[in-house]
């Protein structure tokens, strides 16, 4: 019976000195220009640098999540370009490097925060 634990105690330190998922090799920048105002709309223009072919990780307005697989199935969040028309905002991936956000006027006083992710890299921005 000692054997049989001492290899479990064994096994567990050699199987568990990796990092199962990975690291960030290579993170992402997020760049929030100031917002573009037209006929009293605000248009956020989001760069992203030094990184392509990431998705939508998560979304939340006032601190609630949107339930992004919902969303999916209404159409493909991953590829660009794609407008998601969402309930308080509008959401443009443009292409590889530039996001543009439009907030509806419902969404005054409220902020919305946007988490990219690339693999293991994460990057995340918030728009109020």
């Amino acid at each position: 019976m000692r054997y049989f634990i001492l290899i479990i105690i064994l096994m567990t330190l050699y199987s568990c000195k990796d990092s199962i998922d990975g690291d960030c090799s290579s993170p992402f920048k997020l760049k929030v220009n100031p917002p573009e105002i037209k006929d009293s709309d605000k248009t956020y223009h989001v760069e992203v640098l030094n990184n392509q072919r990431w998705w939508l990780s998560e979304v939340s307005i006032n601190n609630k999540s949107v339930d992004l697989v919902a969303e999916e199935k209404n159409q493909n969040l991953l590829d660009a370009p794609f407008v998601w028309d969402n309930e308080y905002f509008i959401l443009e991936k443009v292409n590889e490097n530039l996001i543009k956000i439009t907030p509806k006027e419902n969404l005054a006083q409220n902020k919305i925060k946007v988490t990219l992710q690339l693999g293991n890299c994460f990057g995340t921005f918030i728009i109020e």
